[in-house]
């Protein structure tokens, strides 16, 4: 069934059948925002910055403890089950949820960041080559540049 507000979501496709649109993460947690009457694209303030890392706080917590779940079965030589991994991926799901929920909450374009500082991770190859540290951590080469993310904010 679908409600006068998945119009957003939803659109029709050549041949007339409902669809769900390709939104992305952030149009979603919007979607589900806007749905809950939650603060959205409101200014910076303690209360809220408080809820919103309460929140991540919470499903990093949930995160770690389905890992940890897994980390002890191979420790043990022990099978993780499909059902092991799709717990894993619903709390990493749920943790850029609430990552992008904070976002939504302040009007802050974290789409647009990611794809800058994804850039700018790029740029830590030197000669094509990744530089690592040797617990494996990529390091900022010769090459490194900063996101620019100011333009964003103001």
């Amino acid at each position: 069934m679908v409600s006068d507000r998945d119009d957003q979501a939803y659109g029709k496709n050549k041949g007339g059948k409902l669809v769900m649109r390709d939104l992305n993460r952030e149009d979603r947690v919007s979607e589900f925002h806007k749905a809950m009457g939650m603060d959205r694209n409101t200014v910076l303030n303690l209360e809220l910055i408080d809820l919103r890392m309460k929140l991540i706080q919470e499903e990093v917590l949930e995160l770690k403890e389905a890992a940890d779940r897994i980390g002890g079965l191979l420790w043990y030589h022990k099978a993780v089950t499909p059902e092991h991994k799709a717990h894993l991926l619903k709390e990493l799901a749920d943790v850029q949820y609430v990552i992008s929920g904070f976002a939504d909450a302040f009007g802050l374009p974290l789409q647009v960041a990611f794809n800058r500082v994804h850039e700018s991770n790029m740029s830590k190859l030197e000669d094509g080559k990744p530089v690592k540290r040797d617990d494996g951590k990529v390091l900022k080469g010769k090459n490194y540049k900063p996101p620019i993310l100011l333009d964003l904010v103001q």
